[in-house]
């Protein structure tokens, strides 16, 4: 009986310490250490969306280009670190993406962080605040694209301002 208890103790420790797993390997399977990510600090404080496992297995680094038409959208949640009580994300809409380069964020090229809850925030970048994505890489064979950005979102609900620096990405795939 004291051996189950043992067991099953350590079993419910390690799905709880498993709950955020960050890959090792990029979608397409290329070797470790490329992993998809996007991380940033917000506030002062580290943000990183991470892959979740487990039953539900939502996919939560994810992009659509539409090169042709310069068409982007990106979104990266958070669902296993907390950040104010809620899961959270950080998306992009671009629509003069043609190739690599530094875009502005402007209302065309937009961004925002939200918080994922019923009263939660978009804290949505506005002409008024300064932002920014710079795309490092687009590979068009592996469909997948690395940058980095930085930008100040403003919500109105709340009329609060949130900053979001050191912004990476990394191997999104599209």
């Amino acid at each position: 009986m004291k051996n189950t208890i043992t067991t099953l103790s350590m079993f419910c420790f390690a799905m709880l310490i498993s709950c955020c797993k960050d890959d090792t390997t990029t979608p397409n399977g290329d070797k470790p250490g490329t992993a998809s990510y996007m991380e940033a600090t917000i506030n002062g404080e580290p943000w990183k969306a991470c892959r979740r496992i487990g039953a539900v297995g939502e996919e939560n680094l994810y992009a659509f280009y539409f090169p042709a038409d310069g068409y982007l959208q990106m979104q990266c949640t958070d669902y296993c670190r907390k950040f104010q009580e809620t899961s959270t994300s950080i998306f992009f809409e671009t629509s003069s993406l043609y190739d690599t380069g530094y875009y502005p964020l402007s209302m065309f090229n937009r961004a925002n962080f939200s918080l994922n809850a019923p009263s939660g925030c978009r804290y949505a970048n506005v002409d008024s605040l300064n932002g920014w994505f710079y795309l490092k890489e687009i590979n068009t064979e592996k469909k997948y694209m690395s940058g980095e950005f930085g930008f100040t979102g403003y919500c109105e609900a709340n009329d609060s301002t949130i900053t979001i620096t050191e912004g990476r990405f990394n191997r999104i795939p599209y």
